[in-house]
This record gives C-alpha cells, sequence and structure tokens, in this order.
C-alpha cells in the first residue's frame, strides 16, 4: 500500500519546465503590450495555475491510487461482524 502512496515529483518537474517555456512567450507578447509589472503579474498567474492544475492532477492519481488498493483490504465493519458471527457458532 505504501508504495503506491510514494511521492514522485516528476509530475512537479513537467509542470515547472512547462512554466519554464511559457516564460518567454509572456515576455514577447506581455510586456510589449501592458508593460513589465503587469507582464510579471500574468507570470506569476500562469505559474499558480500551472501548479494548482498540476497539484490536481496528483491528488486524482493519489486518491484512485489508495481507493483502489483500499478495497481489498478488509473493513474493519466486516471484520467485527465475521468475528461476532464466528463467536456465536
Amino acid at each position: 500500500m505504501l508504495n503506491k502512496l510514494r511521492f514522485d515529483f516528476g509530475d512537479m518537474a513537467i509542470a515547472l519546465a512547462v512554466w519554464f517555456c511559457t516564460l518567454p512567450i509572456i515576455g514577447f507578447i506581455a510586456i510589449p503590450m501592458v508593460g513589465r509589472r503587469q507582464a510579471l503579474l500574468v507570470a506569476l498567474t500562469t505559474f499558480i495555475a500551472i501548479m494548482a492544475i498540476c497539484w490536481g492532477i496528483c491528488g486524482v492519481k493519489k486518491y484512485k491510487a489508495f481507493h483502489s488498493n483500499s478495497k481489498n483490504i478488509p473493513s474493519l465493519e466486516n471484520s467485527a461482524i465475521n468475528t461476532q458471527t464466528k463467536n456465536r457458532s
């Protein structure tokens, strides 16, 4: 179970690489149109958006990995019921 919940920084590295690749585009388009301060704000907003998307994708992956693995583990309710029925017999 713990093997599926390990942390992998590959997705975050790809997200950072995508952000770095968007910086020249933001620079060439935003700086002439709105100025440096607003271009910096656009770059920071893009960074936050890309990190939020990455965090959401990673969260969904971890959620699916955890819940697909928890189906194989008997729940406490079922084990308590089974223990009570075995004790009655």
